[in-house]
């Protein structure tokens, strides 16, 4: 069988409708639907929420994996009135202190059997909790177990109180933890697919990768791109603009798998352009970007899991 996974950092997906009572959200203007929420934070503006509903819809995978999730509320929000409750929710609150939390959504018509496991609640090894956390989904196809995930948002390069510089050392702690997660996992089902993905807020990329995110590499996990070999300008999924008004490419989210088994791969694996109506791909400068619905671009990976069987 095949299982189509779309990764994506969907950049503050509030979604808060206390006040919505029926009104026809495809009608109505910006001003009307900020008004349905009384959150500290703002909705996402409803236009970029059609963008990113037509975006699944174009790709209709059965398992997405969203970073920057305004909690469980937003997504069931987002799920029901714009997705036609298409999906199961499974998520968690993180620890955020931006209420920013990672989930996912499971197609119901995948028949799909999943188990959410919060994996946040320890000490890492700087005697600190993760920046947001990892959360594990076990996928179950007809009650056999076909993948497990494993899905984070590791600590931003902010380092506002300049107490580590660009967050390195607490993001050493996070990949260390998961990485060593991974391992046992890896070690008592050495037959099972087991993907780390997410924003990993670093390069993970040959000899470039960065020091703090090389372990990875270390318990033989590599990026699904690389598993293709796919050239480097295919593979970016963030554009920054510097003060200078350079466009600076780089790619800061994965799914790794590990390398015996990237004959899963499937050549259709790639970055999803999105907003292409509105925005040339990639967006020439910094108006441009503002206007996709995420600063970040998904990522799609199909996975041949009748492959594994052969292993």
């Amino acid at each position: 069988m095949d299982l189509d996974l779309l990764l994506f950092n969907v950049q503050d997906l509030y979604v808060f409708m206390d006040k919505y009572n029926g009104e026809d959200l495809e009608t109505i203007d910006e001003p009307r639907w900020q008004q349905f929420s009384t959150s500290f934070f703002p909705n996402k503006p409803i236009r970029k929420l059609y963008s990113i509903k037509n975006t699944f819809e174009s790709l209709d995978p059965d398992i997405i994996m969203l970073v920057e999730v305004g909690g469980a509320q937003s997504l069931h929000n987002f799920n029901q009135h714009f997705l036609n409750n298409k999906y199961e929710v499974f998520l968690e609150d993180s620890l955020s202190d931006r209420g920013i939390d990672v989930g996912y959504l499971v197609k119901k018509s995948s028949m799909l059997e999943c188990e959410l496991l919060n994996k946040s609640n320890v000490r890492l090894g700087n005697g600190k909790r993760f920046s947001r956390g990892l959360f594990e989904l076990r996928v179950k196809k007809d009650d056999k177990l076909i993948c497990n995930l494993l899905l984070t948002h590791l600590k931003s390069k902010l380092d506002l109180k300049k107490e580590d510089f660009e967050g390195r050392g607490q993001r050493s702690a996070e990949v260390d933890y998961i990485s060593k997660h991974y391992s046992k996992l890896q070690e008592k089902r050495p037959d099972l697919p087991i993907l780390v993905c997410g924003d990993m807020n670093g390069i993970i990329y040959k000899d470039e990768t960065e020091e703090e995110l090389s372990q990875f590499s270390k318990v033989g996990l590599i990026d699904v791109y690389e598993a293709l070999d796919l050239p480097l300008e295919e593979r970016h999924t963030y554009y920054f603009f510097n003060k200078q008004r350079q466009r600076i490419p780089m790619q800061l989210d994965y799914m790794l798998i590990n390398s015996k088994f990237k004959q899963l791969v499937d050549k259709s694996t790639r970055v999803i352009p999105i907003d292409i109506d509105l925005v040339p791909y990639p967006p020439m400068d910094l108006k441009q970007k503002k206007k996709l619905s995420s600063d970040h671009y998904p990522v799609f990976c199909r996975l041949n899991l009748t492959s594994s069987d052969k292993l």
